[in-house]
């Protein structure tokens, strides 16, 4: 793309393929040590094209007097802008004692980050209403709740609302976003203690029966034992989805899991007390993947959550999806006649439920780290979550102990279990 002395730009792809970059320069930077302006990493030829048009209208309406001023904040990278609006959501919050003061500010920096690196938004012009629209429509179909889903939102209506009193922007482009109404919010399932261990049976059941490829069975196999440990993490442990996307093999001791402030809720160092069974599982998974790997595994290793292109632990995207996959593949229904429904959370409503019948309501709210009610502490300690052992333990160890989950030689025994766990679960 060339317009004489006044503008000159191309394209060209990295090692003859893609990523394609973007190179051009302006009459005005001829004099430059390096007069060219380049921006990298787009995927397809297609976007690089549009790239480059948009800076050459941009140049054009320059050179005619009717240049936008706020060009050069929509050509700044994204991160950048998440910066300054971190120090300017830091500045505006309202100091809270005993509560971690940067826990706010980083939960929305990181909802931030996770939605813009959905949107494939690298500069303020790729921020648009249908590309946050269809990232806070997946975030549903994927599972999350409708709470989750609204945080997002407000996390984006904020940003919006900032660029624009910034006069980053003309106008805030989130500023249509809707929050979806309590009524529309699903409540979960809760499972029986042997639903729950022939759910995560399923993951693994469900992998083997599959006619995936040589080459790809062992990838898909170490999937489903990670799905399967999910469940049972969030059952016997009563995790929730970020901690247990953050939890890491450190965390794990003998009677407790420790989690720092900066992955709880609450924004506190918390305890979980240990159940025996899990506790035996995660030692024997931790061995069995560390002879996979030939190497030690590492305690700052997570335990079921992966890394995503942005360096932050996350869970599968399709975790919920996967989930409910297995539920019918051992015709167990998704959705009940209340119209509850399964997913990764419905494991703590399970443990909840499972708990309720034989311990007190205070002590199900401790093991659930639910906000004080009746005998549960505001902030307990390590030495209460041990006390908690004993009423977690009164779910039956053989729960956690799920075929081929730790032990590769009980993958025949897994395979051969099937039918004895579809015929259990459609009578239970």
């Amino acid at each position: 793309m060339n317009s004489g002395k006044n503008w000159n730009g191309s394209i060209y792809p990295k090692k003859g393929r893609g990523p394609f970059t973007v190179k051009f320069r302006r009459w005005e930077d001829r004099f430059k040590k390096d007069p060219w302006a380049r921006r990298k990493g787009f995927t397809k030829k297609s976007s690089a094209n549009s790239f480059l048009r948009a800076a050459k209208r941009e140049y054009d309406l320059k050179q005619a007097g009717l240049h936008n001023p706020h060009q050069e904040q929509r050509q700044l990278p994204i991160k950048k802008h998440i910066d300054d609006f971190k120090e300017h959501v830091r500045s505006g919050r309202t100091p809270r004692p005993r509560k971690n003061p940067e826990k706010h500010v980083n939960l929305v920096v990181a909802r931030l980050t996770k939605a813009f690196a959905d949107m494939s938004a690298r500069s303020l012009g790729d921020l648009t209403l249908d590309k946050a629209t269809r990232f806070l429509n997946k975030q549903v179909a994927s599972g999350a709740a409708v709470k989750t889903r609204n945080d997002y939102m407000a996390a984006l209506k904020q940003f919006g609302r900032w660029l624009e009193e910034s006069d980053r922007v003309a106008k805030n482009p989130m500023a249509a976003l809707r929050k979806l109404p309590p009524s529309e919010r699903e409540h979960r399932q809760a499972l029986t203690p042997e639903q729950v261990h022939h759910l995560a049976s399923a993951a693994i059941q469900r992998t083997l029966q599959s006619r995936a490829r040589p080459m790809n069975r062992a990838k898909h196999i170490q999937s489903a034992k990670r799905r399967a440990l999910t469940v049972l993490l969030g059952f016997l442990a009563g995790l929730r989805n970020n901690e247990l996307a953050n939890l890491r093999w450190s965390m794990i001791g003998d009677e407790v899991i420790e989690l720092p402030a900066e992955i709880t809720k609450s924004g506190r160092l918390e305890f979980v007390p240990l159940h025996d069974g899990l506790r035996d599982v995660l030692r024997n998974v931790r061995r069995e993947r560390g002879v996979e790997e030939g190497r030690t595994v590492a305690g700052s290793d997570l335990v079921v959550g992966y890394l995503d292109k942005g360096e932050h632990p996350t869970l599968p995207v399709h975790i919920a999806e996967r989930i409910r996959e297995d539920a019918e593949w051992i015709k167990l229904p998704t959705t009940d006649e209340a119209g509850r429904v399964i997913d990764l959370h419905a494991m703590r409503t399970s443990l909840a439920n499972a708990l309720d019948e034989n311990v007190p309501d205070g002590i199900v709210g401790a093991i659930l780290r639910h906000k004080p009610v009746g005998v549960t502490r505001k902030h307990y300690r390590r030495t209460d979550a041990v006390k908690l052992r004993a009423f977690i333990n009164e779910i039956p160890p053989g729960i956690a102990m799920v075929p081929g989950l730790a032990d590769p030689n009980s993958f025949d025994a897994a395979t051969r279990s099937v039918d004895f766990i579809k015929r259990s679960t459609n009578t239970g």
